[in-house]
């Protein structure tokens, strides 16, 4: 079962535990998939006890570890568009634990026709890397538009894979994190997406609880769907496959939306006009 996350423009696709294994999985923004192939090792047996969803933002795995150590995976989209993975290694035992992590990634910078097969064709390219106490990868498309990503980390990391070896004492925590932070130059670009943080307040109260809730989740799944651009807000389609703005959905929701969110509106008939 798929988990997608969304935020401003980028969305990530993983399995419940946490891993992109599937054709499709990845961390994206707008058409080009920066992230994929992410798999989690540990040297000892682990075994998927949970998953659960905070928001379109944030998802969880609970994982327990042999008898004594519960992992905690979280992971986020964060308001720069970086997606973070943090793992939590928590050992409820007496006794001292070690542990070997080791998070397997492929960092590909590929078009989405590409990630969709489209015309079966595949883009030979050639992604600058360098490696230190970080990583950082680059790519310059003949569109012109150089898009990067860096990663920050507290494990150890070659290429394409970021490791630790770690020390539990009886009752003690650990955590561990990785940070990829894509970056599109904006260079000759007329269009292109804001830090702002989006925050639809709930428009609509009832006096059923139930019905508040339905109202509740349609405001996270607009979120999900919201892009903040230098235009201002506009409603995307395509997610999970894409991020991208569509004229007639676009125009369609933000008819729908005019009584409550007028900014929507004011938004994408900017942000067309523009196109």
């Amino acid at each position: 079962m798929a988990v997608i996350l969304s935020y401003n423009g980028a969305f990530a696709v993983t399995r419940q535990n946490g891993d992109m294994k599937d054709n499709y999985d990845g961390f994206y923004i707008f058409d080009t998939r920066f992230l994929k192939g992410v798999k989690l090792k540990l040297d000892k047996d682990c075994i998927l006890i949970g998953s659960s969803q905070d928001g379109p933002r944030r998802a969880y795995s609970h994982f327990s570890i042999g008898d004594d150590v519960v992992l905690l995976r979280k992971r986020e989209i964060k308001n720069n568009w970086a997606y973070r993975e943090e793992l939590q290694f928590y050992n409820t035992s007496r006794r001292k634990m070690n542990l070997r992590v080791e998070y397997i990634f492929k960092v590909p910078i590929e078009d989405i026709f590409e990630v969709r097969k489209f015309g079966g064709q595949r883009i030979r390219r050639r992604i600058k890397s360098s490696i230190g106490e970080g990583g950082e990868y680059s790519y310059t498309g003949k569109d012109k538009i150089k898009r990067n990503l860096r990663i920050k980390t507290n494990m150890r990391i070659e290429k394409g894979l970021a490791f630790a070896e770690i020390t539990l004492e009886p009752l003690e925590k650990e955590v561990l994190y990785l940070e990829f932070i894509p970056q599109i130059s904006k260079e000759g670009l007329k269009i292109f997406l804001t830090k702002r943080p989006l925050v639809l307040p709930n428009v609509v109260s009832t006096n059923l609880t139930w019905l508040d809730r339905v109202f509740e989740r349609a405001i996270e799944d607009l979120t999900a769907l919201t892009a903040y651009t230098n235009y201002g807000m506009v409603p995307f389609a395509g997610i999970p496959y894409y991020a991208c703005p569509f004229g007639r959905d676009s125009i369609i929701t933000s008819w729908f939306l005019l009584p409550y969110y007028p900014q929507y509106a004011e938004g994408t008939l900017k942000f067309f006009a523009k196109i």
